[in-house]
């Protein structure tokens, strides 16, 4: 599916994506979080890290869905992790959402790997480097 095609020309071509290990961060001012790192591999170029937030995925999913009303088909079919309200950070539940965060990013990357959306959430912002 090349939705954005055009615009992606001038970003890079997506081969692959793969969730790497997990993070927790704990700080005085915020709840604790965890961080997925997504190695992100490139046609034709060297691949890169990405840190993103488990709500960031969710941004993702509902960017694609809103941009590609034929996709919630394929979106729909591919089971996205619940969010938990309590006990997430349990390494049960951040486990279960990396196996299943993991085979929903195989999916959006095989039917979306030209969306604009996929491109800059993928995009190198220097936060691994």
């Amino acid at each position: 599916m090349d939705v954005g095609a055009g615009v992606a020309e001038t970003f890079y071509r997506i081969e692959g994506a793969s969730i790497i290990s997990t993070e927790t961060h704990v700080s005085i001012s915020s709840k604790p979080f965890t961080v997925y790192r997504v190695e992100v591999v490139p046609v034709a170029a060297a691949p890169w890290v990405v840190a993103k937030r488990f709500s960031e995925f969710g941004d993702l999913r509902a960017a694609l869905l809103a941009i590609d009303k034929k996709g919630q088909q394929v979106l729909a079919k591919q089971d996205f992790p619940q969010k938990h309200l309590y006990g997430s950070m349990q390494e049960e539940v951040v486990a279960g959402r990396l196996q299943k965060l993991q085979a929903w990013l195989n999916v959006v990357v095989q039917h979306y790997r030209n969306a604009v959306p996929l491109l800059t959430f993928l995009a190198d912002d220097g936060s691994e480097n």
